[in-house]
């Protein structure tokens, strides 16, 4: 088994709502930091301060750019933000040239994948293709379904369902075979594990779970490298150069970096929290930090196989990060028992998951363990 980390990297103490919890929903909903408060002050305070504290507000998204392009390896220009993930993945769709094509999502992929790549294929006459029957899939599963006329692969990095980590540098090759788009959506990785944006032409994340930020913002990331006539959808004065004169809707140009996706202003209240939480995390080097939590959803996964279960995380290291799930038939009869005993799970589509993040530490094991334990075991089997 995998040595345990003694100690949590970053303070319990930093976070709201942690006495005497085990809070072990990440992949769901991060605890805020009890910072977060003084950054939303802090924008408050910027908001009312005339142009000045516009201006101020204005470094902070530029501060999250850097933040974000320090996790990625992606150039700060290549990064912007939109309200949701939903509608930076709806905007990479609307950039594809789909004529004549298909688009491959996996059919245990997180719902928003498929949803924008149907409306896509929809408008365009092309064609959705679904990879693997299962909850389940895997490289191969996308490589079967792509084909000489795939215009691009949708995938998460990581699995929300299972915790199945892929292998982008195997994706960006099944994609480069048919000449196709690699859309990556990285909410289950960024913040908690190292990411190649190289290997993506566009990334796409929440902020809310891995990157201890809150809901109102999410990252939008273009590979400048690899797709840099990705056209926008939308267009406001916040996507074209600035010219100072009132007839600046006459003549413009469209931004060349990623800010021409930002139709309009960027969710600063959301990025003064995402700004404040990324500061934490990388107060921590990406190693220890992956490192921190493969170690722990080791030990998670141990204590489930332990137990029997129908575990559906990968057991090697390169195939998983923080999540860690099993099967079970009610759900969320497991989420309560567990909660009753101060143990903070996520569950729901058929499986109960477990993620451990850099606030986590051996103890919280040991009382998940104990509280399993204590659980009728039907309740973990699925008929």
């Amino acid at each position: 088994m995998t040595t345990l980390p003694g100690s949590a990297l970053l303070d319990k103490q930093l976070f709201q709502g942690l006495d005497g919890i085990t809070q072990l929903c990440a992949g769901g909903e991060s605890p805020a930091l009890r910072s977060h408060n003084k950054a939303v002050s802090n924008f408050l305070e910027d908001k009312s301060d005339g142009m000045p504290g516009r201006v101020r507000m204005a470094d902070v998204h530029e501060r999250c750019k850097a933040r974000v392009a320090a996790l990625t390896g992606l150039p700060a220009s290549d990064i912007g933000f939109f309200l949701n993930s939903s509608d930076a993945l709806s905007t990479a769709m609307a950039a594809l040239d789909l004529q004549g094509g298909n688009v491959v999502v996996a059919r245990g992929d997180f719902n928003s994948l498929a949803l924008n790549a149907e409306l896509a294929v929809r408008r365009a006459g092309a064609a959705l293709n679904y990879a693997g029957d299962g909850m389940v899939f895997d490289e191969d599963d996308i490589a079967a379904a792509t084909d000489a006329d795939t215009r691009a692969i949708a995938v998460s990095h990581v699995s929300h369902l299972t915790g199945r980590r892929c292998d982008l540098a195997r994706l960006r090759e099944i994609a480069d075979a048919s000449g196709a788009r690699l859309i990556v959506d990285c909410a289950h990785s960024l913040g908690a594990m190292p990411i190649d944006g190289a290997m993506a032409d566009v990334l796409v994340s929440c902020t809310y779970k891995w990157q201890l930020g809150v809901h109102g913002s999410a990252v939008f990331a273009v590979n400048s490298a690899r797709w840099p006539d990705a056209a926008a959808r939308t267009i406001g004065w916040h996507a074209v150069e600035p010219v100072d004169h009132w007839r600046n809707s006459e003549v413009f140009d469209v931004r060349s970096d990623a800010a021409r996706f930002e139709a309009g202003n960027p969710p600063y209240m959301a990025l003064y929290v995402l700004d404040n939480g990324l500061a934490h995390l990388q107060q921590l080097s990406p190693a220890t930090r992956a490192a921190h939590i493969l170690a722990l959803s080791s030990g998670m996964r141990h204590v489930l196989t332990d137990l029997g279960v129908d575990v559906l995380t990968p057991g090697d290291a390169a195939a998983r990060a923080g999540n860690i799930a099993f099967a079970v038939d009610d759900p969320m009869a497991v989420v309560a028992a567990l909660r009753a005993q101060g143990i903070f799970v996520w569950g729901g589509e058929g499986r109960v998951r477990f993620s451990a993040h850099v606030y986590n530490d051996a103890n919280d094991l040991l009382a998940l363990s104990e509280a399993l334990a204590g659980i009728n075991p039907a309740l973990l089997r699925q008929d």
